[in-house]
This record gives C-alpha cells, sequence and structure tokens, in this order.
C-alpha cells in the first residue's frame, strides 16, 4: 500500500479508495377529505444505508435542505433514522447534505432527490390515502484516498443496524452487484453487435 499526505498532514491510501451506498428517498400519502389547497400531501423524506446499517460510524449529520417556503428549510439530524416529515402541495428538488466524522477529514456530499407525490399512472396523486407514492435514488458515496486511520475504524467496523425509518415497509429492495452485472453483460452485448456491423461493412 502507497501513502500520501493529507492537506493536515495526515498520511492518506494513495490510489485506493472504498464505496458507501446509501439510498435517498421519499413516500408520500394523499390526505384524502383532509386535504387542502395548500396541503394536500404528507410527505417523508429520508437517507438510509442500502442494507439497513448504522450509518454513524461515517456520518456525523445529514442536513436536508427543503423549499425556502417552509419554516426552517434546513433541517439537521445528528443521528438516525435520518427523515423529516412535512405537508404540502408541489414537487420539488430537495438537497441532502452529508457531513462526515471528524476523522475522515472529508468535505460534506451533497445529493439531490426531487420530491415525487404524483405517480406515474396516477397523475392526479388522489387515488388513495393507505398506499403512498414513493421515489428512491441509489447513490455511492465514494472516499477517495482516504485517511488512513479513518479507513481502519471503518474497515472494523461491526455492523449494526439502523433504527427503523417509519416508511421502511415500501423501500425499495436494491441490488447493486445484480445491476452491474447486468449493465456488463448488455455493454457484452452492444459490443458484439458493433463487431458484428463492423465486419459486415468491411466484407461489403
Amino acid at each position: 500500500m502507497q501513502y500520501t499526505t493529507g492537506s493536515k498532514g495526515e498520511r492518506r491510501l494513495q490510489n485506493f479508495e472504498f464505496v458507501t451506498p446509501v439510498v435517498v428517498g421519499t413516500a408520500a400519502f394523499y390526505l384524502g377529505k383532509k386535504a387542502t389547497e395548500y396541503h394536500s400531501h404528507k410527505w417523508t423524506l429520508y437517507m438510509r444505508a442500502v442494507n439497513g446499517e448504522d450509518l454513524t460510524h461515517l456520518v456525523s449529520k445529514v442536513v436536508f435542505q427543503l423549499h425556502p417556503s417552509f419554516d426552517n428549510p434546513m433541517r439537521e439530524y445528528a443521528h438516525p433514522p435520518y427523515e423529516v416529515t412535512e405537508t404540502g402541495w408541489g414537487e420539488f428538488e430537495i438537497a441532502v447534505i452529508l457531513h462526515f466524522t471528524d476523522d475522515a477529514g472529508e468535505e460534506p456530499v451533497e445529493l439531490y432527490h426531487k420530491l415525487k407525490l404524483y405517480g406515474e399512472d396516477d397523475p392526479s396523486g388522489q387515488a388513495s390515502t393507505k398506499k403512498p407514492v414513493v421515489s428512491e435514488t441509489y447513490e455511492e458515496v465514494v472516499f477517495r484516498e482516504p485517511a488512513e486511520t479513518f479507513y481502519q475504524r471503518v474497515a472494523n467496523h461491526m455492523p449494526v443496524p439502523s433504527p427503523p425509518v417509519s416508511q421502511a415497509q415500501w423501500f425499495t429492495t436494491f441490488q447493486p452487484q445484480e445491476d452491474l452485472r447486468k449493465i456488463s453483460a448488455a455493454r457484452q452485448r452492444v459490443a458484439g453487435m458493433t463487431a458484428s456491423v463492423q465486419r459486415q461493412l468491411e466484407a461489403a
């Protein structure tokens, strides 16, 4: 393993990186008879680990930046579950800012997710008050040339489950390895088709 020196004199792992997958999502319920012009939906925004693991060994706090029309639009959470629940009527993009533990020596990472109130097959958003419109995005936080002490601590960390997010029953099951396998297979098929066309052109 080769090393480099960081801006604060810390030793870092040169030409090395590790990835932590996370999910940012929203679950929105139509309020039915309780709906008003400006409060038609109740929604929850959250950030979670893909596998339900507690992330406090990496993340010191999560900041959700809501639309400026909300009271206190910058919502900070130092402990899981990282989620905020509000009511409203409109869709908008939300910034989710991840701050890391001090020994990481990393700048915060900003992720973006659009609050979705209306389903693809229900543009009115008024189909059901019992089943939410769920929108989740799989993200990968990449730590490039991490601080040595930080990486050693993370590598030796024993995973523990995170406190459950209120909308856990609606979560999407992500299988990043399977998705990568499908992408690789698709690339191979495209490469094969390209080679076949190239041979036909050369033979013409």
